[in-house]
This record gives structure tokens, C-alpha cells and sequence, in this order.
């Protein structure tokens, strides 16, 4: 079993990207995935808002908002932090992974 925790810059969330419920409450839409490599911290995945499909095809920025770290449990043990990807198992970039100048 493994969980990721995540660091988001709420002062960073676009106001425009906020959606209200039907039951009156206030929603976001943020994307969490795999960073290619293991940043300098430790992190694993990156946090970014949500792109509608018009946004992906217009090639709008991507809003980076945050970073996270998996914990991989061992049996009953205490929660391990994921090991760094060697660069012998690193794929080629894709249009997906986000820069390398991230301020996070």
C-alpha cells in the first residue's frame, strides 16, 4: 500500500477555476502525477490545476501549485518514502512532465 502527501500554494489556485456544487461548496480541480525524476527534496509528483480539453488544445501554461511525496508501506511497518528513479529506468521526456526550473 502507498499514499501520497501533497503541498499546495493555495495563494496560487486561480480564483477563475473555482466551480460551486450543487450543494453550495467550492471546488478545484487539480491534476497530481509523477515526476519523471526525484527533485532535490525528495519529491516524487507534481500538483497543477486542471486543464479543460480547449485549454490543452489552445496549449494554454500549466498552473503548478504544488509537490508531494509517496510513502510505500512494507508489511507493518512504518511508511518508507519512495526511493529515487535511477537514471538508467528514467524514460525519455514527454510533453507531459513539467520543467525542470520549477520553483518547488
Amino acid at each position: 500500500m502507498s499514499f501520497i502527501i501533497i503541498d499546495v500554494c493555495l495563494t496560487d489556485l486561480p480564483k477563475s477555476k473555482i466551480t460551486v456544487g450543487k450543494n453550495g461548496k467550492s471546488y478545484m480541480k487539480l491534476k497530481v502525477a509523477q515526476k519523471r525524476a526525484v527533485d532535490d527534496y525528495g519529491n516524487t509528483h507534481y500538483v497543477s490545476v486542471n486543464k479543460t480539453k480547449e485549454e490543452t488544445e489552445k496549449k494554454v501554461d500549466t498552473i503548478y501549485v504544488g509537490t508531494g511525496k509517496e510513502y510505500v508501506f512494507q508489511g507493518d511497518s512504518k511508511p518508507q518514502e519512495s526511493k529515487p528513479v535511477s537514471s538508467e529506468h528514467k524514460s525519455e521526456k514527454s510533453a507531459l512532465d513539467p520543467p525542470d526550473d520549477l520553483p518547488f
